[in-house]
């Protein structure tokens, strides 16, 4: 090569030079030319929008630095194309997640009751929320119910 005869006249340490493949995501567009028309149309905010697949987006959405870190990582180099799925690395990213970060999960009005086989009745959660750590007991606008 032309690089490595330049390197040996100027009497310099020659690099090691790695090629690796291209990386894709299933269902994923990536090519940066038909990624930027979405840019210019104002269909996104901008290359940080979260729907984007660029780093920024994915952060945006909620990916933390150590999972994309340890995901990375977990790939290695390769010569070969590789075709990656997103639901691999958002698994570590929950992974990373979940210790430190609660879940809440939210119902509509409408649907929001409890059933208790002891008492064989229906309470309605309307405006009452399901306390962490308990399996018996719901609170409803300020009063405790028993099941």
């Amino acid at each position: 090569m032309i690089f490595y005869l330049f390197i040996e006249k100027l009497g310099i340490r020659k690099p090691l030079i790695w090629d690796y493949s291209r990386v894709d995501f299933e269902l994923t567009l990536l090519s940066k030319r038909k990624l930027q028309w979405f840019a210019d149309q104002k269909k996104v905010e901008g290359w940080h929008d979260p729907p984007f697949p660029t780093v920024r987006g994915i952060r945006r959405r909620g990916m933390t630095i150590e999972a994309l870190k340890d995901y990375i990582l977990m790939q290695g180099a390769s010569k070969n194309t590789m075709l990656l799925k997103w639901d691999e690395i958002w698994a570590i990213n929950k992974q990373k997640i979940d210790p430190i970060a609660p879940r809440h999960t939210a119902v509509e009005c409408d649907a929001a009751v409890a059933y208790s086989k002891k008492v064989g009745m229906r309470i309605p959660l309307c405006n009452g929320m399901r306390i962490p750590g308990t399996t018996d007991t719901i609170y409803r606008k300020n009063q405790r119910i028993k099941l």
